[in-house]
């Protein structure tokens, strides 16, 4: 009875030892109109929206997938009214 437990098992655990191998590059591009649309989502997910601040740091990349990643940093308020400090977020379209 062991026996036909620890064979699925070992079957299973086979499966997690290779990693996703497929490989992805970037490349930087300048594109204001991602970085807005990003910073008007990021905006909207905040306590206060009219009161989020964006650092002028946010990069665009495209990868070899297709996707798009925008990086950056932000400013919001807490639930007492103070700033928090600016905190990274990206965001992949």
């Amino acid at each position: 009875m062991k026996k036909l437990f620890v064979v699925p098992f070992l079957l299973t655990l086979s499966a997690c030892v290779y990693p996703n191998t497929v490989a992805v590059t970037t490349t930087p591009t300048d594109d204001k109109r991602q970085v807005k649309a990003v910073q008007s989502l990021v905006a909207d997910r905040m306590r206060d929206p009219e009161a989020t601040r964006f650092k002028d740091d946010a990069v665009v990349y495209v990868t070899s997938a297709g996707d798009v990643i925008v990086c950056g940093t932000v400013n919001a308020k807490n639930a007492m009214g103070g700033y928090v400090g600016y905190k990274p977020y990206y965001a992949r379209l």
